[in-house]
């Protein structure tokens, strides 16, 4: 775990010797203290703004209060600027995930079919399926189809 002078706190999870951190954003400024409750579940942190923010730390809890809260799943936006992680999760399981989080992605896909570079094009897609595995898509057979469906000019 590690406080920064932006105002940022990182924690990495302990079963895990490489990975990204979870970055806590909140406090104006330098933070100045952490300390963890005793079950681990909360962590308290000081800032040199004058406030002291209280931040639950396991992130399958944050994301069952969201669903409560929000009443809907986040959009990409919300999710990246609230929950800091590049691996999207519903909010709400029973709840449809928003465009927002695979749209721009199929959009990507269709650009980069008219410069005929399959790879990248199926990385796209298959980021799409991932972060909304409901989608009624095979990326192999869409981008198989993207490809084809390019109209080259005699």
């Amino acid at each position: 775990m590690a406080a920064g002078e932006n105002g940022t706190i990182r924690i990495w999870p302990m079963d895990e010797t490489q990975g990204s951190p979870r970055i806590l954003r909140g406090h104006e400024g330098r933070v100045l203290s952490l300390t963890f409750n005793p079950n681990g579940q909360w962590l308290a942190s000081g800032g040199a703004d004058g406030t002291v923010r209280l931040w639950q730390i396991q992130l399958d809890s944050v994301i069952g209060q969201t669903c409560n809260f929000a009443g809907r799943n986040f959009t990409w936006e919300e999710w990246q600027r609230l929950m800091d992680q590049s691996t999207y999760q519903k909010t709400c399981q029973s709840l449809p995930i928003p465009g927002s989080v695979y749209r721009p992605l199929l959009e990507a896909a269709e650009t980069v079919a008219c410069t005929d570079n399959l790879n990248e094009v199926l990385t796209l897609l298959n980021t799409a399926k991932n972060r909304a595995p409901e989608l009624d898509m095979v990326p192999q057979r869409l981008a198989a189809e993207l490809s084809s469906s390019i109209d080259i000019a005699p």
